[in-house]
């Protein structure tokens, strides 16, 4: 019995959602310190409306 959870505990892992305004509002400053050390916005994976050209 040492293996077992319970049902509380599996609540507690499920991955909350992310704030959109707050994923914008990190996603403005990844893009702003991209910009100022010169990289390429194709680059920048973890957000999606990024395209390479």
């Amino acid at each position: 019995m040492g293996n077992t959870t319970s049902h509380n505990t599996l609540k507690k892992q499920k991955v909350s959602s992310v704030n959109p305004f707050i994923k914008m509002i990190e996603d403005k400053k990844t893009i702003t310190q991209a910009i100022q050390e010169g990289k390429p916005l194709s680059s920048l994976k973890d957000i999606k409306f990024v395209k390479p050209l």
